[in-house]
């Protein structure tokens, strides 16, 4: 018998969402996974698990994204710890003809294709779907066991009462697990390597996850995150990070990286000993992170520090230029905030990367023309902009329940992006506008600070003006 498990990507876009399981992988985010558990070495060789990668992980691998290191890979090290075989798989094609008709990694096609395919497989399901609704997996018969919130430990212990073949409940709260004990996420899993997207963090590129959670109440997200990781941040300890990055370096020789936490920069603490031992074990790469407008205000002596080790660009949720807007995100930050940080990275040579939202509930024109105007003046380096989505398990989907606002309850649909009708009363042929008002357009200052970040580059074409300008003189 095999052991399929599978995990769905329901609100991935706005929140990082821990992942695990084997068949099919339905996959999460960024907050995802640290695969294994080192401690529970005690089972001996079980059967076999298969892996799928999801419909995202595949774009990913095509360059369309950057995979997170977490997400359905996170499975491998539970599994191969404890001594299980794994297999690796991109999409449904080996299960089934049939999957190209499966509505684009949504739970409940993906077990049913499982199950047709697999007929005697054990099938587990875990993520954000059932940790978030789990009313709405508990009727699909196909699935054997459920288990909400983290998996890593209560999946391994799932696979030792298989084996025993004593009683496991079909639905149960994984056990969190101490992070610092999980073995460093397993890249050999996908049959390419990560890619950046930003033409200065140049690959090799990486992804590493330093914690979970986010302490933050935006109406958004929340409290959607907190029924997958509780209301608190859990973090690996520096040493566990820096760890991580040395053998990457070794085995990878990574160029850049990006830090996926919701939130970095919460702790200031944490962030000076990273600082000090990232810089004290040598590393010159540089990288990014995502932070908050409010945290830049109010820790400029911290973003200095970060910059100075590297930390190049900052991805910042400044999503409204409007403070009602922002006070209905339950953002915790005001207008003015945003543009102060901007200015702050501006004034330190941090670049930018600016999430935004257009087109959320009771949002005006002019509302939206506030975001535009701050966007513009801020000409972040790079634009992330999303209509908003309503996201199930969210304060503010509910109130798109409670007004009949919602549009589609395909969860297909429920992604954080710049296309799609998602809700009523908004006029999304005004917001593609503000959409394409808020691009900017392209600066001669970009190009320059793309060719700095790239030595070769940049003498090969201080080269060539050389050779140019002396060929003048002879004329």
């Amino acid at each position: 018998m095999k052991t399929v498990c599978e995990g769905s990507s329901l609100c991935r876009e706005h929140m990082p969402c821990p992942f695990w399981f084997a068949i099919p992988v339905i996959h999460s985010s960024a907050q995802a996974t640290w695969t294994g558990y080192s401690t529970l070495l005690r089972l001996r060789r079980f059967r076999k698990i298969l892996v799928i990668f999801d419909i995202h992980e595949k774009e990913a691998l095509r360059g369309g994204e950057v995979p997170a290191a977490g997400g359905g890979v996170g499975l491998r090290g539970v599994v191969e710890d404890v001594g299980h075989d794994v297999r690796c798989e991109s999409g449904f094609a080996d299960l089934e003809q049939e999957a190209d008709n499966v509505a684009d990694h949504v739970v409940k096609e993906g077990v049913k294709v499982c199950r047709r395919a697999l007929p005697n497989v054990k099938i587990v399901v875990g993520g954000p779907h059932p940790s978030i609704l789990p009313d709405d997996v508990q009727e699909i018969d196909e699935i054997d066991y459920i288990i909400q919130g983290e998996g890593e430990v209560s999946l391994v212990e799932l696979l030792d009462c298989i084996e025993k073949d004593e009683e496991f409940p079909r639905i149960s709260r994984g056990r969190i697990p101490d992070l610092d004990k999980l073995p460093y996420y397993d890249r050999s899993f996908y049959p390419k390597r990560e890619k950046t997207f930003h033409p200065v963090f140049t690959d090799p590129f990486v992804t590493v996850i330093t914690g979970r959670g986010c302490i933050y109440n935006c109406s958004f997200c929340q409290p959607a995150e907190r029924m997958i990781f509780g209301s608190k941040v859990r973090t690996r300890s520096v040493d566990n990070v820096i760890g991580e990055l040395k053998i990457l370096q070794e085995t990878i020789g990574f160029n850049s990286f990006m830090i996926t936490d919701d939130c970095f920069t919460e702790d200031p603490d944490y962030v000076a000993e990273f600082c000090d031992k990232y810089s004290a074990a040598g590393f010159k790469q540089i990288f990014l992170t995502q932070t908050r407008a409010d945290i830049i205000c109010r820790r400029p002596d911290m973003i200095k520090r970060l910059r100075e080790i590297g930390n190049l660009m900052f991805s910042i949720g400044f999503e409204s230029g409007n403070d009602r807007i922002l006070k209905l995100l339950r953002k915790g930050v005001t207008v003015e905030q945003n543009y102060r940080a901007a200015e702050i990275c501006r004034e330190l040579d941090i670049m930018i990367d600016a999430n935004y939202m257009l087109g959320m509930p009771t949002e005006t024109e002019m509302e939206m023309m506030d975001t535009v105007k701050m966007i513009n003046t801020i000409d972040p380096e790079i634009h992330s902009p999303s209509f908003y989505s309503p996201h199930p398990g969210t304060d503010l989907y509910d109130y798109c329940m409670e007004h009949d606002l919602l549009l589609t309850t395909d969860y297909s649909q429920f992604r954080r992006n710049p296309y799609g009708e998602k809700i009523k009363g908004v006029d999304y042929k005004v917001v593609k506008k503000m959409l394409w008002l808020s691009r900017g357009s392209f600066k001669p200052s970009h190009l320059k600070l793309f060719i700095s970040y790239r030595p070769a580059l940049y003498k090969t074409l201080k080269w060539i003006a050389g050779a140019f300008r002396s060929f003048r003189n002879v004329d």
